[in-house]
C-alpha cells in the first residue's frame, strides 16, 4: 500500500492539469512545492562560479565530503530550492555537504546550456577544496541526467572524476524510445508522453537527441565512475534506467562491480535490473565516499538480490 505521503501526493496531482498550465504557472507550483528541512539543517545560499547554488547541511554533519545535486524539472522547471527537505535527508544520511546547484531552464536556454553549468559547479567545488574522490554527483529525472551528462563531459575532457553518482529516476533518452513511455503511461501521475515531448522539444531546440550528454543512454559509458540508479516500476522513465544499466552492464563497457554501482527498482523485474521493493535510500551515496574495489569478483557484472551492479571502469 502506498505511504500516506505518496497518497497525498497521488491526489494533488490528480486534481491538477498541470498540461494546462502556462509555464508561468507550472514555475509556480513547482516552487510553492518543497517541503521545509528539517530543524536544524543549514541553508547557504551561494554563486558557485557563475552557478546559483546553496549549500544543504544536516544538523550535525561535518567534514570534506560533498554531494554535488542537479534538481529535476524537465529542464524547464526548478530550482535548487525545491528539493531542500529532500537534500537534508541526503545530507545526513550520506554524512555529507550538499551543493544544489541551479542550472539555465530551458526554453529560454536550450542544450547545452546545462552542461555546461553542471561542469561550471563542479569546477567550482574542486577549486575550492574537496578532492574530486570526497564527491559524488547526484541528481533526479531531468537532473539525473544531467548528472550523468556531466560524468561523460568530463570524461571526455580528462578532468578528475567524482567517486560516485547516485541517480533518481534520470532522463536519458531525449528521443523517447523506452518501452516505458507506452506501459507505464496510465500509471506515472507525475509525466506524460506529451509533456516529455514538449520537454524535449523546449530544450533540444532542434538539436540532436542522440548527442550523448543530451541522451547518456547513447553515451559511450566507459571510464565511469560507480553509478546507483534507483527508478520505480509505475515510471515513464523505467526503460530510461533499466537499458542505462543494461548498457554499462555490457563486456564492452569493461564493467565491475564497485560500492554502490547498483540500479534498483520498486516492482516488477525489467531486464538489466532486480525488484527491490523497498524505499529507495539516499543513504547509498555514503558508502560510495572514497569508494574502492570489492574484495571478491563474484558479483562482478551480475544480477544480485542487491540489484544489477553497474560500473564502467
Amino acid at each position: 500500500m502506498a505511504s500516506e505521503q505518496l497518497q497525498a501526493v497521488n491526489e494533488l496531482l490528480d486534481s491538477l492539469d498541470l498540461g494546462g498550465l502556462t509555464l508561468a504557472e507550472r514555475r509556480a507550483f513547482m516552487a510553492a512545492a518543497g517541503g521545509p528541512p528539517p530543524a536544524g539543517t543549514m541553508i547557504d545560499p551561494v554563486d558557485a562560479g557563475g552557478v546559483p547554488a546553496e549549500w544543504v547541511t544536516a544538523a550535525g554533519v561535518t567534514g570534506e565530503r560533498v554531494v554535488l545535486f542537479f534538481h529535476g524539472g524537465a529542464y524547464h522547471l526548478g530550482s535548487p530550492a525545491t528539493l531542500r527537505r529532500l537534500l537534508a535527508l541526503v545530507s545526513g544520511a550520506a554524512q555529507a555537504r550538499v551543493l544544489s546547484a541551479g542550472y539555465r531552464l530551458a526554453p529560454e536556454h536550450p542544450f547545452p546550456a546545462a552542461v555546461h553549468v553542471a561542469l561550471a559547479a563542479y569546477r567550482w567545488l574542486l577549486a575550492r577544496g574537496p578532492a574530486a574522490r570526497q564527491i559524488a554527483i547526484a541528481g533526479n529525472s531531468s537532473g539525473g541526467g544531467l548528472a550523468l551528462a556531466a560524468l561523460v563531459a568530463l570524461r571526455d575532457a580528462g578532468e578528475p572524476m567524482p567517486a560516485a553518482a547516485v541517480v533518481i529516476s534520470p532522463w536519458t533518452d531525449m528521443e523517447m524510445t523506452g518501452e516505458s513511455r507506452r506501459t507505464r503511461a496510465a500509471a506515472d501521475r507525475m509525466i506524460t508522453p506529451d509533456g516529455m515531448e514538449e520537454a524535449a522539444r523546449w530544450c533540444l531546440a532542434g538539436q540532436d537527441p542522440r548527442h550523448p550528454y543530451a541522451s547518456p543512454v547513447l553515451a559511450d559509458l566507459r571510464g565511469l565512475p560507480p553509478i546507483l540508479i534507483h527508478v520505480g516500476d509505475v515510471e515513464i522513465l523505467l526503460d530510461d534506467s533499466t537499458r542505462l544499466a543494461a548498457r554499462a552492464a555490457r563486456p564492452a563497457s569493461r564493467s565491475r562491480s564497485r560500492c554502490g554501482t547498483t540500479c534498483r527498482i520498486a516492482g516488477t523485474p525489467s531486464p538489466g535490473c532486480s525488484p527491490r521493493p523497498t524505499r529507495p535510500s539516499s543513504a547509498s551515496a555514503a558508502g560510495c565516499a572514497n569508494a574502492s574495489p570489492p574484495a571478491s569478483s563474484a558479483s562482478r557484472g551480475q544480477v544480485t538480490s542487491a540489484g544489477c551492479r553497474v560500473s564502467s571502469r
